[in-house]
C-alpha cells in the first residue's frame, strides 16, 4: 500500500507531555477514529477503505492527546486526536482511492468536531506522538491534574453539562448489528412467553405460592364480517373465576375445570343476517355453551361490561385471556371497548405464545391446532362464543400439560396428553377448517 503521508497542517511539535491544548483546537476520539468505516462508509466502499483504518498508524504522524473525567478521576482518561489530522487521513485514501469520504453531517458531526476548554474546565493534555508505527503503545498515562477538578468545580453549572455531553461522545455509537439484535429480540420473546405460561400456572395454583388466588380469567373473542369495513359480528366472552376451583382437581387436561367456565355470546344485531364464507367457515347460529344475546352495535361495550360487573364491582383483580389477543384487543378498540384500560387488570395470557413456550417454538399455530396438541375435542369454531371457551380450555391445557411433559421427561418416561386416551363428548372438528 503506497504511503498517505501528508504534511499536517497542525504544529504540535512542540507540545510538551501534559500541556493542555488551545480551546481553539477541535478533537475527536481516537476510539471513534478507529470505528470510522464500521459506521460511517457504505457497504460498497468500506472493503476498499478498511486496509487504510487497518494501518492507520504506519506512514503518518498523529499526535495523541488524553482526557480525564474529573468527576472520576481515577478511571483511566480518554484519548483523542485534533480532528484536523483526521480530516488529512481521509483526504489521503480519497486521493487513493478516488472515494469522497469526509466527516459525517448531523448529528454525529459533533463527536468530531469537539471543543474544550469553555470557562476553563479542563482541555485535553498532549500524551505523545505516534509516526510510523505499527501500533499504539502507550506505556503509562500523566496523573491526573488537581486543578482540572477545581476549575471544573466552580465552573456554571451548564458548562459542566455541555463537558460532560462531549466527554460522553468520545465513546462510539454502538455498532447496529441487525442479526445481533434481531436475536436478542427473539430470546426476549422467549423469556416474555415462559413468563406467561408460569404467571398462569400460578394463577391456577399449579405452581409457585397461589399469587393469583383471587384472579378472574376473562377469555374474549371477536369474529368480523370478511367483506369491508369489516363489522364486529360476535363477541365471545367465557369467564373462569379462579376461586371457584379450590378443592377441584384440573383432572385430565384441565378438564375438570371446563364445567366452572361460563359462556356468553354477544351477536351484533344488526350484522346477524350475515356469515362468513369465503375465508373462514363461519357459524354465528351454532353457539354450544348457552343463548346467544343480540345487542345493537353501538350496546356492545355496555353488554360486555354488564357481564363483567360482578367482578369489576368487587375489585376483582381481571387476567385477559386470548388467543393472538393483539388482534382481539384491536378489534375491541374499534368498538370503544379498552381492553388495557379495563378497571382491575393486572395482566393479559395469550394462549398462541403459551403454547409456543410450552413446545419451545418460534412458530405460532390456530386455536384449532393448539387444541389438537391437546387433543382436546372441538366443533363449531369461528363461532366467537365457542372459541372463547376453547381458548380458556386451552390455556388450562398447556398450563397442565406443560407441567406434565416436564415430569415425564424428568423421570425418562415417554410423554403424550392426558386426554389422548379419554372418551369427550365432543366431535372432533374438521382439521382442514382453516382459522
Amino acid at each position: 500500500m503506497d504511503s498517505l503521508s501528508t504534511v499536517t497542517p497542525l504544529d504540535c511539535s512542540k507540545f510538551v507531555v501534559g500541556e493542555p491544548a488551545d480551546e481553539s483546537i477541535s478533537f475527536c476520539s481516537w476510539k471513534v477514529v478507529e470505528t470510522y468505516p464500521d459506521q460511517f462508509i457504505g457497504k460498497a466502499n468500506r472493503p476498499r477503505a478498511k486496509p487504510y483504518f487497518d494501518k492507520i498508524l504506519e506512514g503518518r504522524v498523529w499526535d495523541f492527546f488524553y482526557l480525564y473525567n474529573p468527576e472520576k478521576p481515577s478511571e483511566k482518561p480518554r484519548v483523542l486526536v485534533p480532528t484536523v489530522q483526521l480530516e488529512d487521513f481521509l483526504k489521503g485514501i480519497n486521493r487513493a482511492l478516488g472515494t469522497s469520504l469526509a466527516i459525517p453531517g448531523g448529528a454525529n458531526q459533533d463527536r468530531f468536531y469537539m471543543r474544550f476548554g469553555q470557562g476553563d474546565t479542563p482541555r485535553p493534555r498532549y500524551l505523545q506522538r505516534s509516526r510510523d508505527q505499527k501500533a499504539l503503545k502507550v506505556e503509562s498515562f500523566p496523573d491526573f491534574e488537581q486543578k482540572d477538578y477545581d476549575n471544573f468545580r466552580n465552573a456554571h453549572g451548564a458548562i459542566q453539562q455541555d463537558w460532560l455531553k462531549n466527554w460522553q461522545m468520545l465513546v462510539p455509537r454502538p455498532t447496529f448489528d441487525k442479526k445481533k439484535n434481531a436475536d436478542k429480540r427473539a430470546a426476549q420473546r422467549r423469556l416474555e412467553r415462559e413468563r406467561m405460561l408460569h404467571n398462569a400456572q400460578e394463577y391456577l395454583h399449579l405452581a409457585g405460592k397461589g399469587n393469583g388466588a383471587d384472579v378472574v380469567l376473562v377469555c374474549m373473542d371477536v369474529e368480523a364480517i370478511e367483506m369491508p369495513p369489516n363489522p364486529i359480528s360476535e363477541i365471545g366472552v367465557a369467564v373462569l373465576d379462579v376461586k371457584d376451583l379450590d378443592g377441584v382437581e384440573p383432572g385430565p387436561g384441565g378438564q375438570n375445570w371446563w364445567q366452572l367456565i361460563q359462556a356468553h355470546h354477544l351477536r351484533t344485531k344488526e350484522y346477524a343476517g350475515l356469515v362468513n364464507r369465503r375465508f373462514v367457515r363461519g357459524c354465528p347460529d351454532s353457539f354450544d355453551f348457552g343463548t346467544s344475546t343480540f345487542p345493537g352495535e353501538y350496546e356492545l361495550p355496555e353488554a360486555i361490561m354488564a357481564i363483567l360487573e360482578p367482578y369489576v364491582s368487587k375489585n376483582r383483580p381481571v387476567v385477559f385471556v386470548a388467543h393472538d389477543a393483539g388482534s382481539d384487543i384491536r378489534y375491541l378498540a374499534s368498538i370503544g371497548f379498552d381492553v388495557l384500560g379495563l378497571s382491575g387488570l393486572v395482566e393479559q395470557l395469550d394462549t398462541k405464545e403459551m403454547h409456543l413456550a410450552w413446545k419451545e417454538s418460534d412458530q405460532g399455530k390456530s386455536l384449532l391446532s393448539v387444541l389438537g396438541d391437546l387433543c382436546i375435542h372441538s366443533k363449531h369454531l369461528h363461532n366467537a362464543g365457542n372459541d372463547a371457551v376453547y381458548t380458556l380450555r386451552a390455556l388450562l391445557g398447556v398450563a397442565v400439560e406443560q407441567m406434565r411433559e416436564t415430569d415425564a421427561k424428568a423421570k425418562g418416561e415417554e410423554y403424550r396428553p392426558a386426554l389422548f386416551d379419554v372418551k369427550q363428548e365432543t366431535e372432533v372438528e374438521n382439521p382442514d377448517d382453516s382459522w
